[in-house]
């Protein structure tokens, strides 16, 4: 069961204690009854609605203690001054503790106070003890008090029969029942969710520890499991080592799912949660997560391991065990002021365990190293990379390893001709054992300034020079096949290439008011010169493979994501942004463009959308009619037939206790690079509140091309301030080698205080 929580911050209530005190009787006694002990409606709480208000005193005094104060409408000493009465709003403050009662008698000789009529004493702790009567000595330290309620700190209730006070350390309470559960506001004597029963509970408040002994479990009133002991910490314990809630469910392809956390507070800054999962069918599957905060960071790692029985990738019953399992990590740490570091750690021993035990869907694994240095718009960062492709059909050789890449970005003010100039580095070492390698060096300046008119024009005109110098080793020949291992010492060489640009971009918005209404119109055009070429082709595109015309990328001067390849050439980008917005948030907004070049070639994929001279046409526009409902639709269309090729919608529905989230993706017949023919899919996610406690939720994705799902689940979920019931139902459609389709069922149940 994975524990969500920032460090520091785990599940504070365990089924044991620091002391390893782990005693539960799970002997499950429906029906079976204690001795009367404390009534059901844990009547603390109408004490507490009872508990009266402070007011403005009509006197006060100082007992014999300079440390005490008393607060009463009226106060009467005996002639010897060894007794004062108060009465009315009586309220006596010393050192932390706070009591409030009707009448208090106090003996200043002996030191005993005595107090009657709705009695409240706030302990050091923040706890409220609630009475009709208290008999308190040596300074409120100890004590007798009657049929007693408590409010804890975290709002969990206690009432017990009678209970002591001793050396202002330990609350020892006879007749117990303890509950974090509200108590219903039409039917206060109806019983909670659950609550537990004890006949003796001892409150250490130096160890903050709370032990029950000889009780039962209720739920709904009904006596379900009996405890002969149980220790967790109080309200004031933010984490502490022992069991936390077990969760239960099952897989196809594993069986029936136990697992059963273990935390261990290792030190205040280190914690260590081990959670073996025992599965029917693969055997035992043991996970561990280790967190530390140091002083000047963080890191974690989370990890897992199991020796099932051998799978084929037809899924079939190998011979013998394998060891699967993986780890993941990560960490930052502050150097100084300007200097930090972190790690990023992602790796697992198969393609296909992290999937088939449900950890992550991942299908690349990223293991990153850096340092870097952050001076306002300044920054010097060297990266280290290696990376695990999980996908069917991947070389592992063929998989970069990138040690080291340098990045440097520094900005400079330019008085004597304005705008901004930025100069940037980069060197680049990739090696594969299979496939090309490349050693990168990389410079670039590039100045900019905006300019606005009187009118309103707002023109930003910039320029750039980048040089490369490259040297790649067993390059495969142009035109090779994916996937094509070139070995030679004449497969590569060294490139160096020039690459300057100029541009001018050109924006005029238009507002207007119209009654309420906002309206605005925004033509913009780009003109763009590099020189032709720039790609040669000893050059590998190692990261620029992947690439989509969308309206993100419409203005940007080079749309390409890495080095590797460059956009030469003139071209002209141009299109209108127009958008209306209403009062209370409404607003529809609609952008459409297209780019031109002017030379016959192009270096952009085929279908891409911007191979030819004249590109697709795209745009997005988006509606949000008020803040319960949006739509958003981006799109691609041909620019001679107008066919719509490519259209990604998102709509999304907020109402009363709905909401929904559907997303439409469509790529036209021969627009994609692994298939000819359309490709559509859609995913839909609903959730409905029933009411205050009970949710449910649906999510689901569908490949609508060959008309199959790819997965579906549902969540039914009850939360309240005292419990968390849930029920995760998902069905899983892939098949992927030892994977194949698989229903799983998980029950996760957890009580407030205890999990």
């Amino acid at each position: 069961m994975k524990q969500g929580g920032q460090h520091g911050q785990r599940p504070r209530c365990v089924w044991g204690a620091s002391r390893a005190q782990f005693a539960l009787g799970l002997a499950v006694l429906a029906g079976t009854t204690l001795p009367p002990l404390a009534t059901n409606d844990l009547w603390g709480a109408q004490a507490l609605r009872r508990a009266p208000v402070a007011k403005i005193t009509h006197d006060e005094a100082e007992l014999n203690d300079p440390n005490a104060l008393l607060r009463a409408d009226t106060i009467d000493y005996d002639p010897n001054g060894d007794f004062v009465t108060a009465e009315g709003n009586v309220e006596i403050n010393y050192q932390g503790q706070v009591l409030k009662a009707d009448r208090v008698t106090y003996d200043q000789k002996k030191d005993i106070a005595t107090a009657d009529g709705h009695v409240a004493l706030t302990t050091k702790d923040g706890d409220v003890i609630f009475s009709d009567h208290m008999v308190l000595t040596d300074k409120m330290r100890n004590g007798v008090i009657g049929r007693l309620g408590m409010i804890q700190v975290d709002n969990a209730r206690v009432a017990a029969n009678s209970g002591i006070r001793a050396k202002d350390r330990y609350t020892v309470m006879n007749k117990v029942v303890y509950s974090p559960c509200d108590l219903c506001p039409k039917d206060p004597m109806r019983a909670p969710l659950w609550q537990m029963r004890a006949r003796r509970a001892i409150h250490d408040s130096e160890t903050h520890d709370i032990t029950y002994h000889n009780g039962f479990f209720e739920f709904a009133g009904v006596p379900s499991i009996y405890i002969p002991y149980i220790s967790m910490p109080d309200p004031t314990v933010k984490r502490r080592t022992g069991f936390l809630m077990p969760s239960a469910g099952s897989k196809t392809d594993l069986g029936t799912m136990v697992t059963i956390p273990f935390y261990w507070a290792i030190t205040p800054s280190m914690d260590l949660t081990v959670s073996p999962t025992i599965t029917s069918q693969q055997g035992p599957v043991l996970r561990t997560e280790f967190r530390q905060r140091t002083a000047s960071g963080t890191y974690m790692f989370d990890g897992s391991i199991t020796e099932p029985t051998s799978r084929t990738d037809a899924n079939t019953r190998g011979e013998g065990r394998d060891i699967r399992g993986h780890i993941f990590g990560t960490g930052f740490f502050n150097i100084n002021d300007l200097w930090d570091w972190g790690f990023d750690v992602q790796r697992v021993t198969d393609d296909t365990y992290l999937r088939r035990y449900g950890i992550s869907s991942l299908d690349r694994l990223q293991n990153h190293l850096y340092l870097q240095r952050t001076d306002n718009r300044d920054y010097f960062i060297t990266n280290a990379y290696a990376f695990q492709d999980l996908r069917f059909g991947d070389l592992p050789g063929q998989s970069p390893l990138i040690a080291p890449e340098i990045l440097t970005y520094n900005v400079l003010e330019t008085p004597g001709i304005g705008g901004r100039l930025a100069f940037t580095g980069n060197f680049l070492s990739l090696t594969r054992l299979e496939g090309e390698d490349m050693r990168r060096v990389s410079a670039k300046v590039d100045w900019r300034r905006l300019f606005t008119t009187d009118n309103g024009q707002r023109i930003t005109t910039f320029a750039t020079l980048r040089t490369d110098l490259y040297y790649t080793h067993d390059v495969p020949p142009p035109g090779s096949p994916p996937g094509t291992v070139a070995i030679g010492s004449d497969a590569g060489g060294t490139t160096f290439r020039a690459l300057p640009e100029v541009g001018v971009e050109w924006r005029w918005p238009f507002a207007r008011m119209a009654g309420k209404l906002t309206q605005v119109v925004e033509p913009i055009a780009q003109v763009i010169y590099a020189p032709r070429g720039g790609n040669p082709s000893s050059i590998p595109n190692d990261d620029s493979g992947s690439f989509e015309f969308d309206d993100s990328n419409l203005f940007s001067d080079n749309r390409f994501p890495g080095y590797d390849v460059w956009e030469d050439g003139m071209r002209v980008n141009y299109g209108i942004r127009a958008a209306i917005y209403w009062p209370k948030g409404t607003y529809l907004e609609a952008l459409i463009g297209q780019s031109r070049r002017f030379a016959d070639t192009s270096p952009f994929p085929q279908n891409s959308g911007l191979d030819t001279k004249s590109s697709d046409i795209l745009g997005r526009v988006t509606l949000s009619p008020n803040k319960y409902f949006s739509i958003s639709e981006r799109f691609r269309f041909d620019k001679d037939t107008f066919k719509l090729l490519k259209n990604d919608t998102e709509v999304s529905a907020y109402a009363w206790r709905f909401n929904a989230t559907v997303v439409y993706s469509r790529l036209a017949s021969g627009e994609a690079a692994i298939t000819s023919t359309t490709t559509e899919a859609a995913s839909l996610n609903v959730g409905f509140r029933i009411n205050k406690y009970w949710k449910i939720a649906a999510l689901s994705q569908r490949d609508l091309t060959n008309n199959r799902n790819i997965y579906q689940g549902l969540d039914v979920t009850y939360t309240d301030e005292c419990a968390q019931i849930g029920i995760q139902l998902r069905r899983d459609y892939t098949s992927d080698r030892d994977i194949r389709p698989s229903t799983t069922v998980l029950v996760v149940f957890q009580l407030a205080n205890l999990s």
